[in-house]
Formats: C-alpha cells, sequence, structure tokens
C-alpha cells in the first residue's frame, strides 16, 4: 500500500508542476485582453438599429469584417502560425518538463526511467510533426502561388 501512495503524491507534484508552468507561460505571452468601449459610440450603434439615428439622419450601419479583408491564403497562415507558435511549443515544453522531471524521480527503476524517456520521445517526434505540417502547408502554398 505504501508504494501506490508515494506515486499518486508523485503524479500530484508533476500535474502542480505542469500547471504553474502553463501559467507562467501563459502569463509570460499575455494571454489577457483587455476591451473598451466608449459609452457614445455604443449609445449611437444602439439608437441607430433602433432606426433613430442620432445625427445627420442616416440609418447606415456598417458591419464589421472579421477577416479584415484577408484573403484564404492568409488565414491558412494564421491558423498554422497559432497551431505552432501558441501551442506546439508551450507543449512540447510542458512535455519535456514532464518527461524529465519522471526521469529525475525514477530513482533508479528502469520502468520509470524508460517511461520518461518515451515521453521525451514522444515531444520530441510531435514537435517534429508540427514542424513538418508547417514546411507542407509553405510548400503547398508555392506549388499554386497562392501568398
Amino acid at each position: 500500500m505504501a508504494p501506490k501512495k508515494r506515486n499518486n503524491w508523485r503524479r500530484n507534484i508533476m500535474l502542480g508542476a505542469a500547471l504553474l508552468s502553463l501559467g507562467i507561460l501563459l502569463a509570460a505571452s499575455g494571454g489577457v485582453v483587455h476591451a473598451q468601449t466608449n459609452d457614445s459610440n455604443v449609445n449611437n450603434l444602439m439608437n441607430t438599429l433602433r432606426g433613430h439615428p442620432s445625427s445627420g439622419g442616416s440609418s447606415q450601419v456598417t458591419l464589421f469584417d472579421p477577416l479584415q479583408g484577408q484573403g484564404f491564403s492568409a488565414i491558412l497562415a494564421s491558423v498554422v502560425n497559432f497551431l505552432v507558435v501558441d501551442i506546439a511549443i508551450p507543449l512540447t515544453s510542458i512535455m519535456v518538463l514532464v518527461g524529465a522531471f519522471q526521469m529525475i524521480t525514477s530513482s533508479g527503476d528502469p520502468e520509470k526511467y524508460g517511461k520518461g524517456r518515451k515521453t521525451l520521445l514522444w515531444a520530441a517526434i510531435g514537435f517534429v510533426v508540427s514542424l513538418v505540417a508547417t514546411s507542407v502547408v509553405t510548400l503547398i502554398r508555392g506549388i499554386f502561388g497562392v501568398g
């Protein structure tokens, strides 16, 4: 029974370290977005939508373009950049830390050391796959002359 509690304790420490690392990465990347509005602009928009224009007698509504005039290739590049830079790199960093922690805390147990080694190996393979995917997208864009 004692080894079972010890393994749970180690797992909890690994989980805590991973969550702490994730929190530090999010804080360093500025993951919080603040929005500001001007009350008069909001009131003017609401009056316009209700059919009561606030000035000039015009009831024309201007809609925001979420694509900002970008084409498909620019949107694809943004998505790939997000997947590699914002997801793959931090996730790889976390998995390398987890694998290294597993290897360090193996206490000479070959099975636990091997588990940490496999974690490192799969983290590296996952990162290489994400880089290859980025290269394939760039290659396809180059072949078709897009972007």
